[in-house]
Order: C-alpha cells, then structure tokens, then sequence
C-alpha cells in the first residue's frame, strides 16, 4: 500500500494544546486499524513542538488527504502550514517487522519520551 507523508508546521502551541486530545483519539483510530509507520512532534533546535510528521497508509492520495483533514489538528487549523507528499520505503530494507522487532522500537521509544519527560522535571 502507498505510504504519505503529512509535514506540518505549527505557530501556536495553545491551540495545539486544547486541540491534542481530540488529535491523539483520532491517531489511536489510525494506529488501531494499522495504518500509521510513524507519527509524532518535529522539535525545533531547543527541543520544542515545532509542527507534526506522520506517515500513513493509504490507497491513494486522495484518500489520504481525506484521512488527514479529518485530523482536528488539521480540521482546527492548528497548523500554520502543511503538505501531504506520497514517500517510497526504502529503508529499512525489510519492511515488515516481526513482533520482537516490533516491541523493541516501542521499548526504544518509551525510554525516549521517559528521559524526555525527566529532563523536562529537571528544567
């Protein structure tokens, strides 16, 4: 299946604040039905919420701009500015990962976003 590539950048985080938890119902719909390689915050140089990445599949790009404009960060105009480009796998060579694959990458993030959260309590 065809995989996009929503590249979005956003000038208020308030409005990204009230916004979230709508958007993160909606990732998790996305997320449930297999569709999301990658979702989250680009940071910009001090370590902020500068706008988003997603990488979905779609069928096509129709249905993915379809998919993404009923994402309340995009319904709520959240986003100062945004594209939504097909991409083309490349690497990792091997696409599908296996369930050990799987639960390593999501072991890697929750550490990430652990020590994230700890170097924010620190500051």
């Amino acid at each position: 299946m065809p995989l996009y590539a929503l590249i979005a950048r956003d000038p208020s985080p308030e409005r990204r604040q009230r916004t979230r938890p709508a958007h993160l119902e909606h990732m998790n719909r996305l997320d449930g039905a297999g569709r999301l390689l990658h979702g989250g915050p680009l940071l910009d140089a001090g370590g902020e919420t500068a706008g988003s990445l997603i990488l979905l599949e779609a069928d096509s790009l129709a249905d993915a701009k379809e998919t993404f404009a009923r994402d309340p960060y995009l319904a709520d105009d959240v986003f100062g500015r945004y594209e939504i480009l097909e991409t083309k796998p490349i690497y990792p060579r091997e696409r599908s990962l296996t369930e050990e694959q799987r639960q390593a990458i999501s072991n890697r993030m929750r550490e990430y976003w652990a020590s994230r959260r700890e170097r924010n309590k620190a500051e």
